[in-house]
């Protein structure tokens, strides 16, 4: 049957199939457009990943992350001059990505350093050495050639959780050294985010904003007879060897001040320094 309708004030008639067409026209239109959009989200990140990570062209390399719009954001943007610094002078990459890699919330981004280490070693094989920075550390050595003293024999090289801690696997992985050619490295990785997705699945990160630990894994991970051997921590008066307020790489516990006061730090760290900032775009 014909369908009737008047259009200011005119008769005129639309056959079944002419409507059926629209429909079709429509619907073709729509898959186009959706597909146009998953192609632009795909192209996205892909480019998130390859602009950064073209940037490796050393073997060993600074890695830092934020979640790209909290204060730990801003912290990076503040304190990356100084990374840069010593990057340049000791011929080390510089590093740094922004997102969530794994999760919704902004607190999730704790947990983009195992997903870069791991894209590091698959797109970089050359990479002997990874230093991983949180938003909230900078080197005050600038002069420390750490390539000198990084042993092979280990996996991860840390600092311990306190100047008392006893066990080799309590410590602050804020900031540690990754040999990224260690026979475990691609092992070890596997086993971390099998873990990760055990423990802390996406259905359940969607729904919760509560605090999350990715240190926490970590640990239990050199907590096992396989990986125990390959960690080094330093403990006891070398704790802060290259953490806390130690001298040559320090770090802004959020322990012990606020968002607010760290960025504060952070301003009067890069004015100290005589290095001109360099917001992240």
């Amino acid at each position: 049957m014909p369908v009737f309708c008047r259009s200011q004030g005119s008769p005129c008639f639309f056959s079944d199939a002419r409507k059926k067409r629209k429909k079709k026209e429509m619907s073709r239109f729509l898959i186009i457009l959706l597909c146009l959009i998953i192609i632009a989200f795909l192209l996205a990140v892909l480019s998130y990943g390859s602009e950064r990570f073209s940037r490796v062209d050393r073997d060993h390399v600074i890695l830092q992350t934020s979640d790209g719009r909290s204060e730990y954001h801003d912290m990076v943007g503040l304190l990356r001059p100084i990374q840069e610094e010593y990057a340049r002078r000791h011929g080390w990459s510089y590093l740094y990505a922004t997102g969530i890699l794994y999760g919704t919330w902004p607190n999730h981004s704790i947990f983009n350093r195992y997903f870069l280490i791991r894209r590091l070693l698959k797109d970089h094989p050359a990479v002997r050495w990874i230093l991983y920075m949180d938003a909230d550390s900078y080197f005050v050595d600038l002069d420390k050639d750490w390539k000198t003293e990084l042993d092979p024999a280990f996996l991860v090289i840390a600092c311990a959780g306190s100047a008392e801690t006893q066990e080799p696997w309590d410590f602050n992985n804020g900031v540690f050294f990754f040999h990224a050619r260690h026979p475990l490295a691609k092992k070890f990785l596997r086993d971390y985010l099998k873990e990760l997705h055990g423990r802390y699945p996406l259905a359940f990160l969607r729904s919760n904003r509560s605090w999350v630990c990715d240190q926490e894994i970590m640990q239990d991970m050199f907590r096992k007879e396989e990986y125990a051997p390959h960690l080094k921590t330093y403990q006891g008066d070398r704790h802060n060897y290259f953490n806390y307020e130690g001298p040559h790489i320090r770090q802004m516990l959020r322990s012990k001040n606020s968002n607010e006061e760290r960025l504060e730090k952070a301003r009067k760290i890069l004015e100290e320094s005589g290095l001109k900032p360099r917001p992240l775009r």
